[in-house]
């Protein structure tokens, strides 16, 4: 009667859509289900509740990314870094990205490249990779001219005046 009971609670929270507090009932309820037809049931919903949190959280994530918060977008995707998902993973590709760490968007980037279904999510996975590796290999380069073999001279008022026939400064 208990799990019944936790079933029931469950259903409540689905009816008045509160799925984030509906979901761990149900998960619950399925572990000492009542009978064959409560627990398929019940199998049935969390599917759906969890398919419900998905989508929300997918749509939180690509809201945070457009608002340039990669950070929070990472906090609610990496749970689903296991999953199969083009989506998830160019998603934390950019958020990576964006957090300035190309290596770990790499790692994304051609996770979703091997979930892609078509062409253009292949294509767009490829891209995303070589924009990080290039980005890579400019910041490997030296970012300060190396020192001259031969350092310029300054050169004095009056060597300049037999240089160059003529006083160049007063």
């Amino acid at each position: 009667k208990q799990n019944l009971l936790i079933y029931k609670l469950g259903k409540n929270h689905l009816i008045i859509e509160d799925y984030e507090k509906a979901l761990p009932y149900f998960q619950m309820s399925i572990l000492h289900p009542v009978s064959q037809d409560l627990s398929l049931n019940t199998s049935k919903k969390i599917q759906q509740l969890q398919a419900i949190s998905y989508g929300e959280d997918l749509s939180k994530a690509i809201s945070f990314l457009e608002k340039a918060h990669p950070q929070k977008t990472i906090q609610i995707l990496y749970p689903y870094r296991n999953q199969p998902s083009f989506i998830v993973h160019m998603l934390l590709g950019k958020a990576y990205a964006m957090k300035n760490q190309p290596n770990e968007a790499i790692v994304f980037f051609k996770k979703s490249q091997s979930y892609s279904q078509n062409n253009v999510e292949k294509n767009e996975a490829s891209k995303q990779i070589l924009k990080m590796q290039e980005w890579i290999k400019f910041n490997q380069k030296p970012k300060t001219l190396p020192a001259l073999s031969n350092p310029i001279k300054r050169i004095s008022p009056w060597e300049q005046y037999f240089i160059h026939g003529k006083q160049l400064y007063n």
